[in-house]
């Protein structure tokens, strides 16, 4: 009896390719569209009510939060896995 080396697993079908895109797909549909409906509806409503630049204020100052934080955070997970691959 033969066993396969955990390394090498048998290639996919051209239909399993497919099934595997079109579910990421949708995945990323579920998680992202939600907010990007959303944001759709804030900038229709506060434009009709005349404080589209509040939209805009509020879509900077995330934008500004993300860049912020976003390298602190990456930075602490990078350095984390640096110590603990080190580590004897």
């Amino acid at each position: 009896m033969g066993t396969r080396s955990p390394d090498k697993l048998p290639p996919l079908s051209r239909r399993a390719r497919l099934l595997l895109l079109a579910a990421a797909g949708l995945i990323a549909l579920l998680l992202v569209g939600p907010h990007l409906v959303d944001a759709y509806v804030n900038w229709l409503w506060l434009g009709e009510v005349g404080f589209r630049s509040v939209w805009v204020t509020v879509l900077l100052t995330r934008v500004a939060i993300f860049v912020a934080v976003a390298p602190v955070v990456g930075g602490t997970v990078f350095l984390g896995t640096i110590y603990l691959s080190h580590r004897r």
